[in-house]
């Protein structure tokens, strides 16, 4: 129907691979009506299964020539398999992330194994989708396998890990649709089920994320002091003066800068990479004065010969190659 549409655009538009999420979700919802037997439903499925590979060769299409032939982003992460895959450690790397995403993904799948004892062709087609997107949220990370805190951008990140929790959520609710929900009411054995296995979630995520950590977390808002000392990265003054130097520099310059203000700089190239991978070094960057991780220590690395700095704002520092320069101390500085 016009609703499942809309919302299938709107999930392809939003991300380069939301074309693979959707039609996972439009094959669960197939499913239905074939009782989840995974073989009928791949022959129900054939001629929609072809559209949705037509229109995901289509997108890349469209993104080569968006991103001028050099910077999509499965090109970067295929050019970094490529390049890492005579290296054992990456293999250990990747098997180690690869493995802590299926741990991550068990807590939800138990939920649904929970709901959908009387169907195990539910939680079959669960498996075998979800191991799809797993293995390309995990293909996804490999882009960035040369940057020091890979691991905590590769398939556990919430960015990427959300596909497969999305998918699984498509699931559940189905799985509640099958069953009969007023079965739920005062049955506390399900309730407690619900809740421990929300808890093991909670606990996985603390265990294999660096840049999670519930216990200080809770002790920041419990005592109303979060990061106290630390100056703030979305100060309005500094955001309007990054606002007017992305203004006043050429269109589609490479910029490396902080997430919080990424952003700011949709029309220029942003680096998160070492030389070598499509992009070029960057010709100006934007960073934290402090915080994790980083990055202002690997300036030399991803920075244009002869960078320094330009500008101090409240929380961040601006440097910039000697001709950035020139255009940022006449916009900026002498305001």
């Amino acid at each position: 129907n016009s609703e499942s549409i809309f919302w299938a655009v709107l999930l392809v538009l939003v991300r380069e691979d939301g074309i693979i999420l959707a039609c996972l979700v439009h094959l669960v919802a197939k499913a239905k009506s074939v009782n989840f037997e995974v073989l009928k439903l791949f022959q129900t499925f054939k001629i929609s299964f072809i559209l949705w590979v037509l229109l995901f060769f289509i997108s890349i299409i469209l993104l080569h020539f968006r991103a001028e032939g050099q910077h999509t982003f499965i090109r970067l992460a295929a050019v970094s398999l490529v390049d890492h895959l005579s290296e054992p450690a990456f293999y250990f790397k990747n098997a180690l992330i690869f493995f802590q995403a299926i741990l991550l993904i068990i807590p939800i799948g138990s939920f649904l194994f929970f709901l959908v004892k009387s169907n195990k062709n539910m939680f079959i087609l669960f498996i075998l989708s979800n191991l799809v997107l797993l293995i390309l949220i995990t293909f996804q990370g490999v882009k960035y396998y040369d940057l020091p805190f890979f691991a905590d951008i590769s398939a556990t990140w919430s960015i990427r890990f959300i596909l497969p929790y999305s998918l699984s959520i498509s699931f559940i609710i189905l799985a509640m649709e099958h069953n009969n929900l007023s079965s739920f009411k005062n049955n506390y054995s399900s309730l407690f089920t619900i809740l421990f296995l929300f808890m093991i979630q909670f606990y996985l995520i603390d265990k294999f994320r660096n840049d999670v950590n519930f216990k200080s977390t809770f002790n920041e808002v419990y005592k109303s002091k979060p990061y106290e000392g630390v100056i703030g990265y979305a100060e309005k003054s500094d955001i309007e003066k990054i606002k007017e130097l992305e203004n006043c520099i050429p269109k589609r310059s490479n910029v490396y800068i902080f997430d919080f203000i990424s952003s700011i700089f949709s029309n220029h190239f942003v680096i998160w990479y070492k030389k070598g991978k499509a992009f070029e070094n960057a010709d100006i960057a934007v960073l934290p004065k402090n915080g994790y991780p980083n990055y202002s220590k690997d300036l030399p690395i991803y920075m244009k010969p002869n960078f320094s700095k330009v500008l101090d704002l409240k929380a961040y520092s601006i440097y910039a190659t000697p001709e950035y320069r020139k255009i940022i101390e006449l916009n900026l500085k002498h305001k």
